[in-house]
């Protein structure tokens, strides 16, 4: 995925975590002949890479686990999926944004 995803700036630690995130996940999206930055998700929606984590556009998208972690999934690249919001919102919308930062808060 040269351009999107650069592996070696991945070794030197150039990517924070939520780019790293967001990219790995848009490069398993699979892409269209249309345009380099619209691409599809596992059910066929339509995403647009400028539209991570925007609720309000028809190509807004956020970072899934594929398994999530109440069944046993890892925070781990190879579990991160680009997923339409509408369809994360459906199956109980817990991005993996939420997770990682709902772990960190207590809940009492």
């Amino acid at each position: 995925m040269a351009g999107v995803f650069d592996h070696d700036n991945e070794r030197r630690g150039a990517l924070d975590p939520e780019m790293r995130r967001k990219l790995v996940a848009w490069s398993k999206a699979t892409p269209t002949a249309m345009d380099p930055n619209i691409r599809l998700d596992t059910y066929g929606n339509q995403i647009k890479l400028d539209r991570y984590g925007d609720r309000y556009s028809e190509y807004g998208w956020d970072v899934d686990y594929v398994v999530s972690l109440s069944d046993g999934g890892s925070d781990a690249p190879d579990n991160w999926r680009a997923l339409h919001w509408r369809n994360n919102a459906s199956h109980g919308g817990r991005t993996a944004e939420r997770y990682r930062l709902g772990s960190s808060q207590s809940h009492g």
